[in-house]
């Protein structure tokens, strides 16, 4: 993936449009570089905001999208069929692999 590339997909992370659509593009070129990808689902997402601005700027309802721009989003994709991965990545771009199980093993653990 190009640098022009991955700097527009950490451009739209930090600006208030599509944040889960951009997280999702960053995980899924993150694991390209790591596994050969057949086949890539998400099977759970979730975010938490680190930072609510509405506190010290009052023009933003804590309830709006704008008022809370720091924050993690945790995607778990399944890759072929068989590899269940976890990741997070932050509003800023920075992306952190937690557990990575074979649902294959006989013990994922």
């Amino acid at each position: 993936m190009s640098l022009d590339l991955i700097m527009g997909i950490q451009t739209l992370l930090r600006q208030c449009l599509c944040r889960y659509k951009a997280a999702k593009l960053l995980g899924i070129e993150y694991l390209s570089t790591k596994l050969n990808i057949n086949s890539i689902k998400v099977v759970m997402e979730s975010n938490l905001p680190v930072k609510d601005l509405s506190r010290m700027l009052t023009d933003r309802d804590s309830g709006d999208f704008i008022a809370k721009p720091f924050a993690v989003y945790f995607i778990a994709f399944e890759i072929n069929d068989n590899f269940l991965i976890t990741i997070g990545i932050r509003s800023d771009g920075k992306i952190n692999e937690h557990y990575r199980f074979d649902k294959n093993d006989f013990l994922p653990f």
